[in-house]
């Protein structure tokens, strides 16, 4: 993992932005590909999974890289995705609106953007998200795999805790099953994570 997002997992991210209030999430080349990924930064940054909800029906059962679905929370937080064309440009991303604030983690998490909110510019007693004064980071994401390697040389001789398991990984495997699921059935699924 990278060290940015294990910090905004342990609760950098709720000091910044405050409480999420939804997310939006980019992904690309194919539901059971990259949107694992989203949905994992999902459970990650936002909570775990309670239902699934596809917005577009698959045309048949290997039709399924391409769909727009919602996560509802087990913290009632909606989080919106949707896929982009990789023929056009990558990307991988989430976008945060929480209620003091809006963190962006954009070009497939290189990129890591923080929006804070202050004075509304027209109006007395209000707020707004100061665009123009937003903070940008670059991740150390290029170290991620080095470093989930280490992490679990580090659990197998020195007893340290694994970073990122197997049960998180088929975690967020199911729900992307999940949301192949309801796409033929336009139901929302209960998940059982």
């Amino acid at each position: 993992f990278d060290e940015t997002l294990i910090g905004l997992r342990e609760g950098k991210l709720r000091k910044l932005i405050g409480t999420p209030q939804f997310a939006y999430c980019t992904y690309g080349n194919g539901l059971l590909n990259n949107g694992i990924h989203v949905i994992d930064l999902v459970h990650m940054l936002i909570g775990e999974t309670k239902s699934v909800q596809a917005m577009n029906q698959g045309s048949h059962k290997r039709d399924y890289s391409n769909l727009h679905f919602i996560i509802n929370t087990k913290n009632d937080i909606p989080v919106f995705s949707s896929p982009v064309s990789f023929d056009h440009y990558r990307e991988i991303g989430i976008d945060i609106w929480g209620t003091r604030g809006r963190y962006q983690i954009l070009n497939q998490g290189f990129t890591h953007v923080f929006t804070k909110t202050g004075p509304h510019r027209t109006m007395e007693n209000e707020t707004e998200l100061v665009q123009d004064a937003s903070l940008y980071q670059t991740s150390k994401l290029g170290r991620s795999v080095y470093n989930n390697y280490e992490n679990l040389k580090d659990c197998i001789l020195k007893e340290e805790e694994l970073l990122c398991d197997l049960s998180t990984a088929l975690k967020a495997e199911s729900v992307a099953y999940n949301v192949i699921t309801v796409s033929y059935t336009h139901l929302t699924l209960p998940t059982k994570a």
